[in-house]
């Protein structure tokens, strides 16, 4: 009888540890803030199933500086929401990654084909890029003094198939920065 008791004992302390594993293992790849992936969950991707995309949020160091980093926090934990809200209306929801990639850019994975194995034309990423864009800007964050921030972001879109991962997010990347140089709150591309 003490044989199996210690025996129950074990499998359940097994268990117990399992559990807490998987869910470091899962926090692990997640931003503590915004609780989208974070950049080790890259690791784990394939990156030629996807359209590489870099959001930034527009002018967000002023934020920090005016408001402080409780409301740049806020900036970035309601547009991490917002994205997450945004994307779930798609068919292929699922497959869409977003992740926190640094500061105020946010890595957004868009699958090449769709849920039957079409594939998603270029055009259709852009028209949704865009309607995200335009709805951004209707974000209002409230401060503690009561003030409304508006934002905006900038997108550099990467169509290019790569099979090196630094070099599929910095083509994005250029693009970003293309569309900020240019005047901020645009869609940059590259094909």
């Amino acid at each position: 009888m003490t044989c199996y008791i210690i025996i129950l004992i074990l499998l359940i302390y097994i268990i117990y540890l399992n559990y807490y594993i998987n869910k470091i293992k899962i926090n692990s790849k997640k931003d503590e803030l915004t609780q989208l992936y974070n950049r080790k969950y890259m690791n784990s991707i394939n990156i030629n199933e996807y359209y590489i995309i870099i959001a930034d949020i527009d002018k967000f160091k002023n934020i920090n500086d005016l408001y402080g980093h409780n409301i740049g926090d806020k900036v970035l934990v309601t547009f991490s929401k917002y994205l997450k809200i945004y994307f779930k209306q798609f068919e292929y929801k699922r497959k869409i990654k977003i992740i926190r990639w640094g500061g105020e850019e946010f890595l957004i994975l868009f699958p090449r084909v769709d849920l039957n194995n079409n594939g998603i034309k270029t055009e259709k990423v852009i028209n949704i890029i865009e309607k995200l864009r335009q709805e951004i800007n209707n974000i209002n964050i409230l401060t503690s003094r009561s003030e409304v921030i508006s934002i905006t972001s900038s997108f550099g879109i990467n169509f290019k198939l790569c099979n090196n991962i630094n070099i599929g997010i910095e083509l994005a990347d250029n693009e970003l920065y293309k569309a900020k140089n240019s005047g901020r709150n645009k869609i940059c591309y590259i094909k």
